[in-house]
């Protein structure tokens, strides 16, 4: 009896052992900065312990740190490969390099295939896998997440820095990625399947042929970020989405990209832009900041479009025919472009609490070009200020503010007036089916005459006669004390004139006041070292006090309940082989 009883705590050590997780997740500490060929884990020195051999003996959960002494570890004899949960990295930055001698192998820093991996303030550096995918990462059925890191100057053949695929889970927080390149396409990020979450982290520096971001398949979800100094040279964007896919931007910064397609994002799938700012963009395409493909849905709400330069159309937004676009109270200011200054569009396109000023196109639509079987709603808006340049006045329509050509419209409560063409006309139409729905303030009108004129008392009006101005425009140009991050980007107002003979104020109401642009923390000087372009700020948000005290007591509890039931049970053996009870 007494072994059997024996036997029986044995067997309750057991499953307190499977039920607690008894066997608590070990912290291993990397001390020799260098690389080993070939791992053997029985031998292993924990005083020389390489983050290869750390990462082979250490078990699902555990933590991989690094001595004081160590602030950087070379890698020589491989990719470094995951396939269970970790963590690597605490709370001093360290660098993870491939090594740069000459005899080094072509491969990435890590491949992570399964689990959940979280890198902390790494900087991952001098990945070379020209041949294969991900330069310094690539993440296969994975979840990773690198906080507060750097990716920087690695190179792959499909994203230079990151590759996700196969439903993978990547988020980057107070992160950085710098300087990479691709040989076929995304030059920081390639998602061929998955998603990615960018949390205040910056995508910068990049200078290639192809797209920086290319999101193949999947879904990328981004706040409090910027993608700004990148260059495309042959073909794309800062941003390419295939259609299907899912791209959604709030309270973020597109700046001073070039580009041979869009300068920000283009997409054909499904499109949200909330409280961002696109500034500076130059590209020899359409879309300074946004070019909408055949196919894709979009909603752009509260976001500046400023100083983008396009050779093609569109200066702040490109629409194709086929797509649906809903653009709601956003500035467009001293933009350029072939057609449509601000946008230009042959979708369908519902425009609401628009404010486009100073923009400029060569031919038609200094700021709105609505053409070819397109559908546009137009209200509450206020278009002034803009240029058309074209000086083929014998044929011109006409539109220094807005051009209707060959499509349909509906005008609502819309303040067009004191723009600019070699004819002087503020809204030209051509072959289209304009409805006015009534109250729309326009100062010059040339067409077929579909669009029944209700304010004619508007000729010769003068941005001056209706807004606030300074410095010879609208106060579009005066600065509010917001400023979109470290690009110092102004975020612009217009303000009605108060005067009480304004004919405008009853059309767009007391005021006009752009949303606050969003306000990212700066970046570090690339020029600093180590901490090459990373992105501070406040760390992820730590389990408050009374939470781990919750959690604490629950597995108190849980641990009572076992316990418990295995006293029970070997009470119960006790009283079993007592009465020679038998089951069955």
């Amino acid at each position: 009896m007494q072994s059997k009883i024996i036997k029986t705590l044995i067997f309750s050590a057991l499953i307190l052992f499977l039920f607690t997780g008894i066997a608590a997740a070990q912290e291993w500490v990397v001390t020799a900065p260098g690389d080993i060929d070939k791992v053997n884990l029985s031998t292993v020195n924990p005083d020389n312990m390489t983050l290869r051999e750390a990462i082979g003996k250490a078990a699902s959960g555990d933590t991989i740190l690094f001595a004081d002494n160590i602030s950087a570890v070379s890698t020589v004899y491989g990719t470094l490969n995951i396939s269970k949960d970790l963590t690597i990295g605490g709370d001093s930055k360290v660098t993870v390099a491939r090594d740069s001698g000459s005899v080094t192998p072509s491969f990435s820093i890590f491949a992570v295939s399964g689990g959940t991996v979280v890198f902390k303030h790494l900087s991952i550096e001098n990945g070379n896998l020209v041949n294969g995918t991900g330069g310094a990462v690539t993440v296969d059925s994975a979840s990773v997440v690198f906080d507060s890191c750097t990716i920087q100057r690695n190179r792959g053949d499909f994203g230079g820095a990151v590759y996700v695929a196969n439903g993978s889970n990547v988020k980057f927080i107070t992160s950085s990625i710098y300087r990479n390149n691709a040989v076929t396409d995304g030059s920081a990020i390639y998602v061929k399947n998955g998603t990615v979450e960018l949390q205040n982290s910056i995508i910068s520096g990049h200078s290639d042929k192809y797209n920086v971001i290319r999101l193949d398949q999947g879904k990328i979800i981004a706040s409090q970020s910027r993608v700004i100094d990148n260059t495309v040279t042959s073909k794309g964007s800062p941003l390419n989405a295939s259609a299907g896919t899912v791209v959604e931007f709030r309270n973020s910064t597109f700046s001073n990209n070039t580009a041979t397609e869009s300068a920000g994002i283009m997409t054909s799938g499904t499109l949200l832009v909330e409280n961002c700012v696109f500034n500076g963009g130059i590209t020899s395409g359409n879309g300074g900041g946004i070019s909408l493909g055949s196919g894709s849905n979009g909603t752009v709400k509260s976001s500046v479009f400023s100083n983008s330069t396009v050779t093609g159309d569109g200066g702040g937004i490109s629409i194709s025919a086929g797509s649906t676009v809903s653009v709601d109270t956003c500035t467009f200011f001293n933009n350029s472009a072939n057609y449509g200054g601000a946008v230009f569009s042959r979708g369908t396109v519902n425009a609401n609490a628009v404010t486009a000023v100073n923009n400029t196109a060569k031919f038609y639509g200094g700021a709105l070009a609505f053409w070819n079987d397109g559908d546009t709603t137009l209200t509450k808006s206020a278009i002034a200020g803009n240029t058309a340049k074209s000086n083929n006045t014998a044929k011109d329509i006409g539109g220094g503010g807005l051009n209707i050509s060959n499509s349909r419209a509906v005008l609502s409560d819309n303040v067009i007036v004191g723009n600019t063409d070699p004819r002087s006309i503020d809204f030209g139409e051509f072959n289209a089916s304009v409805q006015s729905g009534g109250r729309n303030l326009v100062g010059t009108y040339n067409g077929s005459g579909r669009f029944p004129i209700d304010s004619a008392d508007a000729a010769g009006l003068q941005p001056a006669d209706l807004f606030v101005i300074e410095n010879g425009l609208p106060s579009l140009t005066k600065a509010t004390g917001q400023t979109a991050g470290f690009d110092n980007i102004p975020v612009y107002t217009i303000a009605l004139n108060s005067s009480s003979s304004n004919p405008a104020a009853g059309i767009l109401g007391d005021g006009r006041t752009q949303p606050p642009a969003p306000e990212p923390q700066e970046p570090q000087d690339p020029s600093s070292g180590s901490e090459v372009n990373q992105t501070p700020g406040a760390e992820p948000p730590a389990e408050s006090g009374s939470s781990l005290l919750m959690y604490l007591i629950l597995g108190i509890i849980a641990v009572i309940l076992l316990v418990v039931i295995a006293v029970g049970i070997v009470f119960f053996l006790i009283y079993r082989e007592k009465r020679k009870y038998k089951f069955g």
